[in-house]
């Protein structure tokens, strides 16, 4: 695991060394803090409960993150539950607090999730956290 962590955090950094061009525009993202939570306070656009485990009961689990960034553009949210796409969609990126979560009809199957935050095929940053059983 800490490989992994070790390996994205230097694929991030060499990103952002490099740059990229979107539309002829130098761009470049940084996200310094990622996270999960229970919910957001849209009065002060923080995360509320932080943590990175659920129960299966939870009405939603929320992925927050800090950008920073030179354009307009728009991210994908890439939602997985043990190592299988089961949702994605993409919202206009934010400066400052981002937020996006997805609700369950019939709850949360048990097990590891990831999501990825990325643009395009370029994968910005990524976080993981444990549903438990209730």
């Amino acid at each position: 695991m800490r490989l992994a962590l070790k390996i994205s955090l230097l694929a991030l950094h060499l990103f952002l060394l490099s740059g990229c061009f979107l539309s002829g525009q130098l761009v470049t993202v940084t996200i310094p803090e990622i996270g999960t939570s229970a919910s957001y306070d849209p009065a002060t656009k923080k995360p509320v409960g932080i943590t990175d485990e659920f129960l299966s009961t939870a009405p939603q689990i929320t992925v927050y993150f800090v950008a920073k960034t030179t354009v307009e553009m728009d991210v994908t949210y890439s939602w997985y539950h043990e190592g299988t796409l089961i949702a994605e969609f993409t919202v206009p990126l934010d400066q400052g607090y981002n937020f996006g979560w997805i609700t369950p009809k019939e709850g949360w199957p048990v097990g590891d999730y990831k999501v990825e935050v990325g643009s395009g095929t370029l994968l910005y940053r990524d976080v993981s956290f444990r549903v438990l059983p209730r």
